[in-house]
């Protein structure tokens, strides 16, 4: 964000949102990240890490441990 890079922990990322090349990451603490980018190449990224992420719609990458935990 405005050439700084920031790290947010997999584990505390509920979901990614793409609308129009802008990625939202949606957090645990309600915060949110906006930044330009394609939700393809963060689902690649995302695929060789120990957080599993499902993409549930073409616009959503969705962390599956806080959808498990979300129906208990």
């Amino acid at each position: 964000y405005k050439h700084e890079e920031y790290k947010i922990l997999c584990k505390e990322i509920l979901y990614f949102e793409s609308n129009a090349r802008k990625v939202t990451i949606y957090t645990q603490n309600g915060e949110h990240y906006t930044f330009n980018g394609k939700l393809s190449e963060i689902e690649q990224k995302m695929s060789d890490g120990k957080i599993p992420f499902l993409r549930v719609h073409q616009s959503y990458l969705v962390n599956i441990i806080w959808l498990d935990q979300g129906q208990k």
